[in-house]
């Protein structure tokens, strides 16, 4: 759809008609707009009231969701990112309709705070709103963000030390998964003439990346934003990832970062 401004600058926009309601999207909108039918039930134009421009059901959609069957991210130009998978959705009224190669799932669905309650084929199910740090939908602010997929694998920090009376080793070990879930495990062990002592550490989250940060949800600790830089290692040019300083080198085998 097209819109010509007063100044004659002609705008297209991603447009979604339903029987008394057509939602707007893209052309830089930060949320999906919904006009309703005015008028009678055979025509009429269509008008924008104040509660459609800033709480619509599709406003309130925008963010990051996190399910037992994985996370979904709706972006306000009307895409989505599901497992991975890149979709495309449009709202009318409480249904949810996500569209992709294999054709359109409409869903039902209701928010209640920052749970999504939805209904996938006769299957009542919930999901939680993803937040980060400022308390929008992701760190980073509004629901921006990414989950690259060059930055999917296992990374391991280890830290050996031997003085000859005191050893003392650390790992700590992150697997980032390409559908924006992540799991991590440490240990660490010392020992000296007395005995020695050992622990280990575990959780597990959610993680995406906006501009030079990453940020993660995590079920023991809650939202979290690191610096992020990606580098090479000096002497065998493996791919790392540097969280605040820190480096984790590749667990497996992965081609150098080309920058």
């Amino acid at each position: 759809m097209s819109l010509t401004g007063p100044n004659g600058k002609t705008i297209m926009y991603n447009a979604s008609l339903g029987q008394t309601t057509m939602t707007l999207t893209g052309a830089g909108l930060e949320t999906p707009q919904v006009f309703r039918r005015s008028g009678s039930e055979s025509g009429g134009e269509m008008e924008q009231t104040e509660a459609d421009a800033g709480s619509s059901p599709a406003g309130g959609l925008v963010g990051r969701w996190q399910g037992n069957n994985g996370v979904i991210q709706l972006n306000p130009d009307g895409t989505a990112v599901y497992n991975g998978t890149n979709l495309r959705y449009t709202v009318e009224g409480n249904v949810l309709t996500l569209t992709g190669n294999d054709g359109a799932l409409p869903i039902p669905f209701s928010i209640k705070g920052d749970t999504l309650y939805v209904t996938v084929q006769g299957q009542s199910g919930q999901l939680t709103r993803v937040r980060g740090q400022q308390g929008g939908a992701m760190a980073g602010g509004g629901g921006s963000g990414s989950v690259p997929q060059d930055m999917v694998g296992k990374w391991c920090y280890v830290n050996v030390s031997d003085t000859g009376q005191v050893s003392s080793s650390s790992s700590s070990c992150f697997v980032l998964n390409p559908d924006g879930t992540y799991e991590y495990s440490g240990e660490s062990s010392n020992s000296n003439m007395y005995g020695g002592t050992a622990s280990q550490s575990s959780d597990r989250g959610t993680w995406w990346v906006s501009g030079s940060t990453v940020s993660v949800n995590s079920q023991q600790k809650g939202p979290m934003t690191y610096q992020l830089e990606k580098r090479n290692h000096p002497k065998n040019n493996d791919p790392m990832l540097c969280r605040d300083g820190q480096c984790f080198v590749t667990a497996y085998q992965k081609a150098p970062w080309p920058y």
